[in-house]
């Protein structure tokens, strides 16, 4: 979740995106931490098997707009952890 408040927890310097945020139940004021349930409502993770069918399903609900960002992670022994190796047939 580190990864997650690192990209999101920017947006809140902008008051645009603390007020959708607001306005989405997600209560955060301008330059605050977003709350946690913020982040983990919009970060996947997991292995690959669960970002798979976490995307399966966000697709289905007939989305008007998705947007990806990859958040690289360190694992515990110090390299970074990729989810797909081809992002692409991960989702499709």
């Amino acid at each position: 979740m580190a990864a997650g408040h690192q990209l999101i927890d920017d947006y809140t310097r902008y008051p645009f995106y603390v007020k959708m945020f607001t306005n989405a139940s997600f209560p955060t004021t301008v330059g605050g931490a977003a709350p946690d349930a913020l982040v983990e409502s919009l970060v996947i993770s997991g292995n690959e098997n669960i970002v798979r069918r976490s995307f399966s399903e966000l697709l289905a609900s007939r989305l008007h707009e998705l947007m990806i960002t990859l958040l690289p992670i360190i694992n515990a022994s110090g390299s970074i952890f990729v989810v797909c190796s081809n992002f692409m047939a991960c989702i499709f």
